[in-house]
């Protein structure tokens, strides 16, 4: 079976929790949630960021400038300046993330602002594995990434973009207020399914969110790559 993994994993990262039990259940059984993505709208003000699932940057490009004359007679005049394309990509599939920390983190701040319960993954390429194999044992049409965290959300950048850049911005990227964080998530793609209409973050009344089912990964076994921090 071909593994739909892809994106550069770390040697290691670590992953915080609130819960000693939490913690212990990710070492000891491999259970632990996929959050959806838009879900990190919400939650308590040091961590939820409104813009998830919307990237927002600044590349070169030629952009419409406009020639005003004081002569209510004369024609507005429309050139093409040299400047800078606003690009603003949206969440498409549904995705959901185990988000983690990569090594650089200072381990107070992890511990401050997302849960003093630490494991720490001492191999990010094999737990993409398992996360992958799990859906897939489900019967879920998945693509697992691993993708380091971009803080540069509605700034300037010196170079074009790929369209596949661009769009992987949507869950890449982040302002750079949440930089301390050094995130690297593991982000699981459903192809052909996006989120509902119905979803309450993208406009709709729904509170359940559809993929709730998929949220808890149970492996059923020990993950000898984590341990305790």
């Amino acid at each position: 079976m071909q593994k739909r993994i892809c994106g550069e994993f770390p040697k290691s990262c670590y992953r915080a929790f609130s819960s000693k039990v939490e913690a212990r259940r990710f070492v000891s059984e491999g259970t632990f949630r996929m959050r959806c993505l838009l879900s990190f709208r919400e939650g308590d003000k040091a961590r939820r960021d409104p813009t998830e699932g919307c990237g927002h940057i600044l590349t070169p490009g030629m952009v419409p400038t406009l020639w005003f004359s004081p002569n209510p007679d004369d024609k507005t005049i429309v050139t093409r300046e040299p400047g800078y394309v606003e690009h603003h990509p949206q969440q498409g599939n549904a995705k959901l993330c185990l988000c983690t920390c990569l090594p650089e983190v200072d381990l107070g701040h992890m511990r401050k602002a997302f849960g003093k319960h630490i494991v720490r993954i001492d191999d990010p390429a094999k737990l993409a594995e398992d996360i992958h194999d799990y859906y897939v044992s489900k019967g879920a049409r998945i693509l697992i990434e691993g993708c380091r965290v971009i803080y540069n959300k509605g700034q300037k950048v010196d170079r074009l973009l790929t369209a596949n850049e661009r769009v992987d911005l949507a869950y890449k990227q982040k302002p750079d207020s949440f930089s301390h964080d050094c995130e690297f998530r593991f982000v699981a793609i459903k192809f052909g399914e996006p989120c509902p209409e119905e979803c309450k973050f993208i406009g709709g009344e729904g509170t359940k969110c559809k993929f709730e089912e998929c949220q808890t990964v149970a492996l059923g076994r020990p993950l000898k790559y984590s341990s305790l921090w």
